[in-house]
Formats: structure tokens, sequence, C-alpha cells
């Protein structure tokens, strides 16, 4: 972390003595590739009057930089800004300057630029961006709902309501340029045009604190609209804006914090035609409303669909203007929820008599589709679980909401289930065209229990459709040892389960944005996928939600939990962390500084705030190393939390410049540390308190409180008391692989990742685990797709491959490589496509030879560390070559862009 020893890039502005020859003048120009606006490719509703452009640069040369550029943006009436050649490397966030925007326009834009010697590279290809509303004034109309109060008893919210469907027929009589439609429905929406359903994205808009911020999406539909009559409508899903009054554990119920009400829809359908006149067809009281086919529906206990009602409403109402839920209307900052992937049956078994179990072979998260042969009014039941019972039935306790189970005798309310399965009905049309699919809720699930069918189900047909936010995949790695694929394969699966419009903790028993599960897996997931507008949609989330006091919510939005915090709804102390620790990652892997200017009042009272609550110098209350092996000892973890609160303060202080803040917060982090180490360090031995483990000795060590003796402690812990075995839980895992690759002893990170039996990674797969467990005890009391031990995704980037951000990267402009070559291991491949280009790390070991290829994108400089000691010979393109300087084990070199092939051969 930043809170080590800087390492010093000041030769990287200079022009080095390259140890690899150069390509002659006059060889291809670097050019610009991949232009994205607000970190998106060709995003169709912009709600920035200024909005920040990137792109990445190719070359096939070495050492290539920017050094100019030139930005052109335009209209189809003409030219909007030119920057003029600025001589500046900067290729990622420039604000477009000139005029604010306009709203509802399309800009194309293009870039050209400069490299080191001169060399122009032309006008890239043309991208595009279109605003959206930019302003609440340019909304149209009024937010719709039915006529229908929302229940008075809580035990009526869990009887039949069917969804409402909105619809308005309108005409289009002259020849269409562009439609665009504007939707915000709350909860969930689907919108439909001349009856066919208009886009893939799916539950959305993304949960957001909506009396704060409400997300709205645009839908380009041209193509879309008929000559003469045309019909739209909007279903509307209770989602997280009505949810039903479920008391979680027994005690909380969502409805008392979240913002609620009964579902309501604002949308504007804009026409222009190509006469230049403009139609805006928006909601209000000419709209007509009727109860939908879906009876029932609950983000987490599922929903009853009467086929039967399928296309035959017949109740319309007039719909009705209700108030807007409060929340500024902004165009949605995320990817759409999708379906991402398909999984098909492996197994259908008959455990008992017409019980089916579907098996999928793959726990994830999302639907289920199946067409259907049944008997008119036929009613079918669908139960969803991870594992199953010794009988074969599913067993659906890992999953169940809120922990409402029958056998915990918890009350989750009046009205609620005795347990809290995640479960569909479906009731048969019969006409040989039923097909189940959910519309409004979302299932965690490998299995599939479905009973009230005659017959055993063909499986032809049947198709599990996996959901999540459409991040891009942005990493890849692989290694020849089978074991760590798979672990990082399941990773990969776990992360995809739980991105919902906000990171969760597990796609079905509470589906909720736990602070802390980000601060243990933001870097691995920032490795795999593309987290740059999920995880600044996620710092948002909590800053609409920062408590009275200027203290932080353990989940986000808000929704009443608060375990261990410190009053007025805040979190614990490892939970609150997410917020500075976000906005630090967001500047490191994608150069966002505009959110840590934008949060930085919040970020400075949260830490005053946590001031405020230290007694003595320091925080002992929290949780602790959650889900740890070995005892917790949370006043010792509080304390390192409190320090790196502090020390990340520091760190956005310096870089916006505040270097005042950052002098009085570095003080403050002094005076923590000391009175930290005065408590709880064992100054002749190394150890941190009294009953040394795993977790007491590399918090410290992580945060950089600790000396450096302190570290042979934690190996002795790892490879004598422990086994080598890790017996750490969700934070002290993430920091006991990083604490290793610093101290360059992956070979004993090594060790505990190959650890098949109790507690450790392979433990899970060996018991028939496809995405990553709640406990490293396995039990049917936890969830089974819980991303919190992931980070291990990370050491394998980070240490296998050896892909780094250097400690003051912005945006991965400076890199770190240093590959561990492990004895393990025969060869290794990871490729990263950051956001200034793709990054590649492959080495494989031959005899007793090493070769590894390294890819470094221009207008990046790196300190490039080739695995190898003192008199072994080191090659770059087949030339041998002499470092600047040896670390133990290591030959360091300092090079620009481009691709290099290294030989080491072992003296």
């Amino acid at each position: 972390m930043f809170l080590m020893q800087k390492i010093l890039f000041g030769w990287l502005m200079l022009l080095p003595v390259w140890v690899v020859a150069q390509p002659a003048a006059g060889s291809a120009a670097l050019s610009p590739d991949v232009l994205r606006c607000e970190y998106h490719v060709e995003p169709l509703g912009v709600d920035e009057a200024h909005p920040r452009l990137s792109w990445s640069l190719v070359s096939k040369g070495w050492d290539e930089y920017q050094a100019a550029y030139r930005l052109s943006i335009r209209t189809d009436s003409g030219d909007w800004w030119d920057s003029g050649k600025v001589s500046d490397s900067s290729n990622i966030n420039i604000v477009a300057g000139g005029p604010a925007l306009r709203p509802f326009t399309r800009y194309y834009w293009r870039v050209a630029v400069w490299d080191g010697a001169g060399h122009y590279s032309g006008w890239s290809p043309e991208s595009w961006f279109e605003t959206g509303m930019l302003d609440s004034t340019n909304w149209r109309g009024k937010w719709i709902s039915e006529n229908k109060p929302l229940p008075v008893k809580e035990e009526e919210f869990y009887q039949d309501h069917p969804a409402p469907l909105f619809r308005k027929g309108f005409r289009v009589d002259k020849p269409v340029r562009s439609a665009r439609w504007y939707i915000s429905g709350l909860g969930y929406d689907e919108a439909y045009l001349n009856g066919k359903k208009v886009g893939d994205a799916v539950l959305d808009p993304a949960w957001t604190d909506y009396r704060h911020t409400v997300f709205y999406r645009v839908y380009d539909v041209t193509g879309e609209l008929l000559s003469g009559d045309n019909a739209v409508d909007l279903l509307l899903g209770n989602g997280w804006y009505n949810p039903l009054p479920l008391r979680f554990w027994g005690r909380i119920n969502f409805r008392e914090a979240l913002a609620v009400g009964q579902p309501r829809v604002l949308a504007n359908l804009r026409i222009v035609y190509t006469d230049g006149s403009v139609d805006v067809i928006p909601t209000d009281e000419s709209w007509k409303v009727a109860g939908s086919a879906i009876l029932r529906n609950n983000v987490f206990l599922g929903e009853t669909i009467d086929g039967r009602r399928e296309n035959k409403e017949t109740d319309w109402q007039p719909a009705v203007a209700v108030a807007s839920p409060g929340g500024r209307l902004v165009a949605s900052v995320l990817p759409p929820i999708r379906v991402t992937r398909t999984f098909s049956v492996v197994a259908v078994t008959e455990p008992a008599p017409k019980v089916f179990v579907l098996d999928f072979g793959q726990n994830f998260a999302g639907w289920l589709r199946m067409p259907l042969q049944g008997r008119p009014g036929q009613v079918l039941h669908f139960k969803y679980g991870e594992i199953l019972q010794p009988d074969g039935r599913v067993n659906g306790l890992t999953t169940v909401a809120g922990q409402i189970k029958e056998v915990y005798h918890l009350n989750g309310g009046p009205g609620a289930p005795a347990t809290a399965y995640q479960e569909d009905v479906y009731i048969c049309r019969g006409d040989g065209t039923d097909l189940f699919q959910p519309h409004f809720s979302f299932h965690g699930f490998r299995y599939v229990e479905v009973t009230g069918f005659d017959e055993r189900p063909v499986m032809a047909g049947i198709t599990g459709l996996g959901l999540n936010t459409d991040v891009g995949s942005m990493g890849t790695f692989q290694c020849s040892e089978l074991l760590l694929n798979h672990i990082q394969e399941m990773v990969r699966n776990t992360f995809l389960s739980n991105l919902f419009s906000v990171q969760s903790d597990c796609p079905g028993r509470e589906k909720q944005g736990y602070g802390g599960d980000m601060v243990a897996t933001a870097d691995a997931f920032c490795y795999n996928f593309d987290m740059s507008s999920f995880y600044a949609k996620t710092v948002g989330d909590l800053a609409d939600d920062v408590r009275p006091n200027g203290g932080m919510p353990e989940c986000a939005p808000y929704n009443g939990i608060a375990d261990e915090g410190f009053g007025e709804g805040t979190g614990p102390i490892g939970w609150q962390l997410a917020f500075p620790f976000l906005q630090e990652k967001l500047y490191r892997f994608y150069g966002n500084k505009r959110i840590i200017a934008d949060e930085y009042p919040k970020t400075v009272r949260l830490i005053e705030f946590l001031r405020s609550q230290a007694v003595g110098g320091l925080i002992d209350h929290g949780i602790g190393d959650h889900e740890a092996v070995n005892a917790k000892h949370v006043p010792l973890t509080s304390g390192a939390f409190y320090y790196g609160h502090v020390r990340l303060l520091c760190e956005l202080a310096r870089l916006l410049g505040k270097n005042d803040d950052a002098a009085r917060y570095g003080l403050l982090a002094d005076s923590i540390a000391a009175v930290f180490n005065a408590r709880y360090l064992r100054s002749d031995t190394g150890e941190y308190d009294t009953a040394c483990n795993q977790t007491t000795q590399v918090f410290p060590l992580w945060w950089g409180l600790a000396p450096e003796k302190s570290f042979s402690v934690l190996a002795r812990l790892i490879g004598t008391r422990y086994g080598g075995h890790l017996a750490t839980g969700i934070f002290g895992t993430k920091m006991l692989f990083d604490v290793l690759r610093r101290f360059d002893r992956n070979d004993l990170a090594y060790r505990v990742v190959m650890q098949r039996d109790y507690p450790g990674y392979a433990y899970m797969l060996d018991h028939g685990a496809t995405t990553l467990i709640e406990s490293w005890a396995l039990t049917d009391q936890n969830s089974w797709n819980h991303p919190m031990f992931g980070s291990v995704s990370e050491w394998f980037y980070r240490s296998l491959a050896g892909i780094n951000a250097a400690e003051d990267a912005c945006g991965m402009d400076r890199l770190v490589f240093r590959p561990s070559v492990v004895n393990g291991p025969r060869w290794v491949k990871a490729r990263y496509q950051s956001i200034r280009g793709e990054i590649v790390s492959e080495w494989e070991k031959k005899g007793d030879e090493l070769n590894w290829r390294v890819v470094i994108p221009p207008n990046v400089r790196a300190e490039v560390d080739v695995p190898a000691g003192e008199g072994d010979e080191v090659y770059a393109e087949g030339k041998r070559v002499s470092p600047a300087f040896w670390k133990t084990g290591f030959a360091v070199l300092y090079r620009g862009s481009g691709e290099v092939h290294y030989r080491v051969k072992k003296k």
C-alpha cells in the first residue's frame, strides 16, 4: 500500500540510457486508441456539462510517450470545441472545454497526438457521446403510479399485489430522425414499445438512496417506432423501493431505513422529426394502468406469475400523479445489469416422487428460464439453493433471507414465512406457449427443486441466466498449476455473482453493499473487471448516506444495519474505511481525481468524527478480522483501522495539493502509531499482544505500524504454529498475501494457497464449492457465494505475475513488474487491460532458464525487477544487459513502453 516507503520514480521523467536498442527514427508514430467519455465507450446519456475524455495509446515502438495532444468536438451542426495543440502527456480524464454541453445532443470527438520525437499521429477515428437531460428542468410530465395505497398491516404486504403495467398510445405521422426514451421506474422497470422489450437492461435502474440520487437510463428507440399508431408499456417491480417488511435477523425492517413507496415511474419519449420538430410523450395522468400477470415480486422471496393473465389486462384505470422520490435525477453512471452468461442443466434427479432437482453444475446469480408444457391452472413451484441435503433435495438454508429460519426461532414479522427461502411460483396458461422467467427478483443458486410437474422435465431448453452489472473483463490470469486456475475461476464467478448495482455480500441471503467486504476485495475486483464507474457509484452511495454525525454506514445504501458502530447508524470502523479506501483505488487504477476533490469535505468530516470517538488516542470498538480462524483482537484491529483512516486522508490531501492538511493529519497519524505500539508491541520480540497470532501480527505490518522484525514473527506463525495454513479473516487474508509479497516470501504464500485441508481455498473446492464460501468452515448456515475471501486473486496478479501499480501511480501510469518465480508453477500468463492500454506479464521456466515477456503500454514508465541473482546472466531482446542495481533475488531495470523479452540463465 501507499504506506510503504515510497518508490522513487524521478528517473522516469528523464531521458534514460535504455538497455534495449531503439527502433529507427521514422518508425510508425504513436496513435490514440479506445476513446472513452466518463470511462465509457460511446455512452448514451451523459449528465456532465464538461465531461472527462480519455484515450489509450498504441505503438509498435519502444519508449513511446505522448508529448502533446489535440482534441476536437463537433455536433451534427458544426464544430463545438477544439483544444488546439496542448503540450501535455496526459491522456486520461481531460476535461472537455468550450461551452457547457447542451442536453439531448450527440457530440462527436476525436483526438490526435504527438510523440516525443514530434511524430504526428493524425486524427483518430471519431467516437461519440450523447448528453441526457443535464438538468431536472428539462424533464416533462410527472411521476405516476397506480391509484392504490400501500398496505396498512404488515401481513398485507405478503398478499397478491400485481405489478402495475402502464400504457400509452400515440401516433407518428412524420419521418423520424431520432427517438430516445428516458426512463426511471422505481423500484425496477421494464419498457416495451409496440409489444417488444426495449434494450437488454434488467433489474434497472440501479439501487441508490432514492431520497438523494435517482438514476434514469436512455434508450435509442429510433428503429422501433412505426409510422402511424404506436403503444408504449412500462412494467414496474417493487425492487428496493417497495420491499417487504421482513425483519432481518428478527429485528431489522429495511422499510424503516430505505426510501420506500408505491412503485412509480417518470419517463419521457422524445421524438425528433426530420423537419426539426420535436414531440415529447411524458408520463402523466393520460396514461392508464392495470395489474399485470406478476402477482407478487420481491428481491428476496421471489415472484408469483400467473401465465393466464399475460396480455389479458382488462382492469385499466387512469394513472395518478405522485410525488418524486426526492433524489436528484441523473443518467446512470453504471452499465446495466444484463444476462452475461448462460448455463445448461447438467443433471435432473428425482430424490422423491415428482420432486425434480435441476443441477446447473455452477453456483451463480440470476434467473431460471424454462419452457413449460403445463395444464391450464397447473401450479409449479421453484425452490432455489446452493447445496443439496443428504437425501438429494435442495438445501436452501444458505440463501435464506435475513437468516429467517424456523430452526433459529427468529420471527420475520407478521405475515413473513417461517423460513424465508428463495422461491418462485408459476401458474400455467396451458396453451403450449408457457415460458417461465422472473422479472423483478434474482436468486443465488446452483440447484432448483421443481414441484407440481406431472412428469420429469425435459432438459432441453432449460437455461440458467447469469446476471450481473455488465462490467467489462479487464484481467486474465492462468498458470500451469491447475489448482490456482480453479481458484481464480471460483473467485471470478463469485465476483460476478455479487455485482447487482452494489457489490453485495451474497446474492441470496442479504444482497447488501457492505463496506468491509469492499476493503477486503477491491484490488482483486479491479484487476479482474472494469470497476471505474461501479466504485465511483459506490463512493456516491456512501456519500449520500453519510450519517448525521459524519460517520459512514456499514452498508450503502443505508438499510438500518449498524453492527458495532458509533451511533446514528454508523458502521464498524473497518467498514467505514470503504469511503476513503475506494477513492484511493479509483485514483490508482483509473486516475479519478475529481471524486477525491468532490468528496474531500466528507472525508475530512469522517476522520474528525472518528477522532472524536478515540479514547486515549485509539479506537477499540469494532468487529475485527471478520471470519478469522484465530482469535480476533478487536481493540488492536480497530486501532490499526483508525490509523489507516488517517493515513488515507493524508494521502488524499496530498493528491489534492492540500499540503497543510496532509502535514496536520500526518502528525495525528504519528501520534496514533506511537500510542498503538506502546500499547500492543512487545519491542523485544516484535510480537503484537500477548496472544500473538496471524491477525494481530499482519494488521500492523500491512499498515506500516510494525518494525521489520515483526515480519519474522508472522512467518514463523504461518510456517510452524499453523503448519503452512492461514488463520486470518477477510481483512487479514488480503493483508497476509500482500505482506508476504512485500517481504518477498511468496514461497510461503504459495504454500498457503496450495493447502488442500482446512482452512483454505482448495478445501472449499474439494467439498464441491464453485464459488467462494462465507466462512473457512463449510456449513449450511453460511452463504456459499460470498466474495470477501477473493483477495487471493489480487495475489495472483501482483505476486505470481508481478503486475503492480507504483506507490504513486495515477491511473497505472507507473508500474513495478516483480514476478515471483516460486517453486511450483512452470509458467504464468497474466494480462490487464488498464485505462492506458494492455499490460502483459508472461513467464516460463525451462531447465535453468527463465523466459519472461513484458508489455508496457505507451505513456507508461516501469521498474522491471527481473528474477535473477547476482552472477546470473540477464538478457533483453537477446542482448546481455547490466541492471541499474541488484535487489535480493532481482536485477532492477528501468524502461518505458513496449514489448520486451527477457531471458535469465542461472549461473
